[in-house]
């Protein structure tokens, strides 16, 4: 990727969320940690599904400790019942939103697993993050979201499972040896309507082994939601389940997850302005 796709214009000091306050000189953006306990986030449970019995960040990431009698919740195409946490995110001139051209990466490590260790003894919990309209902070069956997420899958070799894609449709992955996860979303950009309501058709992932080596890769069908381009963008992160067929004597969850995420943004859109030099758009 062209560094230059990175410049966010005029940087503006003190933004609450994102890269953007973080683009040093050097022009590189940085990975931000992702800590929903942290000053800006919200914690909602609209389906009171009680799931989360307790949260909690340190330098070894965000451990996720759930209630696994409630291992039948999901965050996937069609149900989104679990308790979520969200913020918007800000660019340079206030909060972002679909209107403005952006792309967003996360990086997810599956840092320790604390309970239901071992081959064919993990308990199927895991994490969604993503991207969302204000859907995510309120609503538990249609939440306009794209985004990943990362399962401890129950029956190989302690592999994180992946599940990336939208409210449209998601695709499964399953890697024997797979420990970490990067995810690209796209940016929003109109359709033939030429209406200023955006989608967003594409997210990818590559799954990762424990030394960032590239095990498989995907990207689900096309999401088709038209957001509306003046919402603002929220991200989210939801602890949730992937299967309800936990073994035998599984008890409740305690994962560890290290997760990072960063904001490119262009000021000038798809209309750059080109000037002579290998120099930068001036928009």
């Amino acid at each position: 990727m062209n560094r230059r796709g990175r410049i966010p214009g005029p940087i503006q000091k003190n933004l609450s969320v994102g890269n953007l306050d973080n683009l040093q000189n050097d022009n590189i953006s940085r990975w931000i940690s992702l800590d929903p306990t942290s000053s800006g986030w919200t914690g909602a449970d609209p389906g009171s599904t009680g799931t989360v019995n307790a949260l909690t960040t340190s330098g070894d990431g965000v451990r996720v400790q759930l209630e696994l009698d409630n291992n039948a919740e999901r965050w996937n195409q069609s149900s989104q019942n679990g308790k979520r946490y969200y913020r918007k995110i800000e660019g340079p001139n206030g909060a972002l939103t679909f209107a403005d051209k952006f792309s967003i990466e996360f990086l997810v490590w599956r840092h320790a697993v604390g309970a239901n260790s071992g081959s064919g003894n993990q308990d199927g919990s895991g994490v969604v993050v993503g991207i969302a309209d204000a859907s995510c902070t309120t609503d538990t069956s249609d939440v306009e979201w794209i985004g990943v997420g990362c399962y401890n899958n129950i029956a190989s070799n302690e592999a994180v499972r992946v599940q990336t894609g939208g409210d449209t449709a998601i695709t499964t992955e399953t890697e024997a040896n797979c420990r970490r996860v990067y995810c690209w979303i796209g940016p929003a950009i109109d359709d033939g309507d030429a209406d200023g309501n955006p989608m967003i058709h594409k997210t990818a992932v590559y799954n990762l082994d424990a030394n960032n080596r590239v095990l498989d890769s995907a990207d689900p069908t096309k999401q088709v939601h038209e957001y509306v381009g003046t919402d603002p963008v929220y991200v989210f992160f939801c602890p949730t389940f992937y299967s309800g067929s936990a073994p035998g004597g599984a008890t409740d969850t305690d994962t560890t997850w290290k997760i990072w995420y960063r904001v490119n943004f262009a000021p000038d859109g798809f209309l750059p302005t080109y000037v002579a030099g290998d120099s930068p758009s001036t928009g």
